[in-house]
């Protein structure tokens, strides 16, 4: 009696284990499922390659151009587009095509540096490997490192002179205005 009284028992603590994973089994699909979605979409939609579909895709929100750019209107604004390898520190960033970019204007520390490991880390939070950016020249070209000067937007806006859409787009205005960095003029 007692072998059965055991054997209930097992399969009474299977069937519940089951019901328990059964709980969450149908989740755990679903979860993967979405996740594959959305990296094949920010796959799709930020790949260089697949950007001429949604050139014509602009929409203006709250003053600010959303959704992918339309060339004709980067080239009038003096904006140019990239994509984003990595961040290398809180005011370096590496782009797709090989350039390093050097924010104008800012200076945080290097990462080796007191503060460099959270300005990156910032950095990081707000940016993306692979995310398209907007690059605004200004002043010389190149700094002494051979590293491209440059304001870089977060987002496209409808009017670059703007001061309220620079301190909200540009990355290096969101550095200064949350401490990651400090203003920086760079001898010519």
């Amino acid at each position: 009696m007692s072998n059965k009284s055991n054997k209930e028992q097992r399969e009474y603590r299977e069937r519940k284990e089951h019901k328990n994973y059964g709980k969450w089994g149908y989740l755990i699909p679903l979860f993967a499922i979405a996740l594959v979605g959305f990296f094949f979409h920010s796959y799709r939609v930020n790949h260089p390659e697949n950007r001429n579909v949604y050139l014509n895709n602009v929409n203006e929100v709250n003053g600010v151009i959303t959704g992918n750019s339309n060339t004709h209107l980067l080239d009038q604004m003096g904006l140019e587009e990239a994509f984003l390898r990595r961040v290398i520190n809180g005011d370096t960033l590496l782009l797709t095509n090989g350039d390093i970019v050097r924010l104008i204007g800012v200076d945080s520390p290097s990462t080796n540096e007191p503060g460099g490991l959270e300005s990156a880390c910032f950095v990081n939070s707000i940016i993306e490997n692979g995310q398209t950016i907007w690059l605004e020249s200004a002043g010389r070209d190149k700094d002494e490192f051979d590293r491209l000067r440059r304001y870089v937007w977060l987002e496209i806006p409808t009017n670059i002179s703007d001061l309220e859409q620079r301190r909200e787009f540009t990355l290096n205005e969101i550095l200064l205005n949350n401490g990651f960095a400090v203003e920086f003029e760079a001898s010519n």
